[in-house]
């Protein structure tokens, strides 16, 4: 998400740009209040927010200004010659993040595009997933069973992934929003042999990606789209916040 990014590179002293699909709050508040503490924030129009990567490049370009330089994240992790335990431990990106903060003399810029429906994704949410099974969260031997509310069903993918790599007994279960299950199986297909493509044989997976299912994906009872708050939903979020 954006306002990881943007915290990433605070903590790094490097400044964090973000283009922020749709309008304006008022008053900022949840990612978009965390999202303007972090980085310089720019709303998009949903008209331009359409074609990503011409809006990054153009943003990029403003930033990087007649001398400066630009660099894709998503094609240096996608280099064949990183080790899959730097890609676990993101130790490429790191690296880049490092030469940037420290070399002031010419403007350099990442861009990173969304994570939502992209192979990359799967890496950070493999890390989540050690983190969880660590003696202190949940451990490696508990049975899980995770359900994940899913848009694209990226998330759930990459829970279920890391699930598998790391020989967990958890099991992930994804709610449908935007598609059918067939449309869901299709994505978490190609999520997974993109995923392959990404480690370019570093990792050895005992399973073919096209008849793994490794998320159960199910209907949704009461049909929603994004945006869409539910009655008392706000009050059950104040509720909790001020119990914690």
């Amino acid at each position: 998400m954006s306002q990881g990014d943007a915290v990433a590179c605070a903590e790094r002293g490097i400044q964090a740009h973000l283009l922020l699909r749709g309008e304006q709050p008022e008053i900022p508040t949840g990612y978009n209040l965390i999202s303007e503490m972090y980085g310089n924030v720019v709303y998009v129009p949903r008209s331009v927010y359409t074609n990503r990567e011409a809006m990054l490049g153009r943003h990029a370009n403003l930033v990087a200004g007649h001398d400066g330089s630009i660099m894709w994240l998503h094609d240096e992790v996608n280099m064949p010659s990183m080790p899959v335990e730097n890609h676990l431990s993101g130790q490429r990106c790191k690296g880049y993040l490092s030469c940037i903060a420290s070399e002031a003399t010419t403007r350099k810029v990442a861009v990173v595009k969304e994570g939502g429906g992209d192979a990359v994704a799967l890496l950070g949410l493999i890390r989540l997933v050690d983190y969880l099974s660590q003696p202190s969260v949940f451990g490696r031997y508990q049975t899980l069973q995770i359900v994940v509310d899913s848009g694209t069903g990226t998330t759930a993918v990459g829970l279920a992934l890391g699930a598998l790599l790391l020989g967990l007994p958890w099991k992930v279960t994804g709610i449908m929003l935007a598609d059918s299950v067939e449309g869901y199986e299709k994505h978490e297909v190609r999520l997974l042999s993109d995923f392959k493509k990404l480690l370019m044989g570093d990792c050895v997976f005992n399973f073919d990606e096209k008849s793994a299912k490794l998320v159960q994906w199910i209907e949704r009872r009461m049909p929603r789209k994004f945006g869409r708050i539910i009655k008392g939903e706000l009050e059950l979020c104040r509720e909790i916040a001020q119990q914690t």
